[in-house]
């Protein structure tokens, strides 16, 4: 499958992961989010080469530092307290949103654990490595390491419920919204010629 099919395919999963009521399909997200955005080739960088598109992403400032945390989850004696990342989360005012290139936007903090601020980046490599079992690689960097040590003894955030959760969701709303004019554009050829991407619909089973 070429990449821009591949971006196709993987943007309408994420838009129904989003909106699925399933923890399952939710903790999907940081895995379409690692394709997407974090692999050492993503799709966007991929799929962009061609279109240099100048992509912008709406967000909330996010975690300077410890310190701004609030609302504070406790997890093996280590307190988590994530940000507010979407827009409609915010107050209307425009001075609480901020607007980043990819990489602004994954540099963004996302949750608080300890004394530390985790990125969007690195929270998403932790939920899709421990939460997701995917393998992790390598660290090159300290804070790579300090995430894989975390990994290794299995902090599984999900464990703290629907917080987490609703963080990775709009991480995965703030990320398609930037995207979607990319996701436009390399629709366009194949819909001239008639051709649909499928919209994937999840929907929370009868009980």
């Amino acid at each position: 499958m070429d990449p821009e099919t591949m971006f196709c395919y993987v943007m309408s999963d994420l838009d129904a992961c989003i909106r699925s009521t399933w923890h399952y399909h939710q903790l999907r997200i940081a895995g379409l989010m690692r394709l997407l955005a974090i692999d050492e080739q993503p799709l966007v960088i991929q799929v962009n080469r061609t279109h240099r598109l100048r992509l912008a992403f709406s967000h909330g400032f996010g975690l300077l530092n410890s310190a701004q945390a609030t609302g504070a989850l406790e997890h093996d004696g280590i307190a988590f307290a994530p940000a507010v990342l979407e827009p409609k989360r915010l107050s209307t005012s425009p001075a609480v949103v901020k607007s980043s290139d990819l990489q602004g936007w994954l540099s963004a903090g996302a949750i608080s654990a300890g004394a530390t601020v985790w990125s969007v980046r690195e929270f998403v490599q932790q939920m899709a490595y421990v939460e997701g079992l995917t393998h992790a690689g390598h660290a090159r960097t300290e804070a790579a390491r300090d995430l894989l040590t975390a990994r290794k003894s299995q902090i599984r955030l999900s464990n703290l419920g629907e917080p987490i959760l609703d963080l990775l969701k709009q991480i995965g709303r703030v990320t398609h919204n930037g995207l979607t004019p990319l996701f436009q554009l390399a629709q366009r050829p194949r819909q001239e010629e008639g051709w649909r991407y499928p919209t994937f619909t999840y929907e929370e089973a009868a009980t």
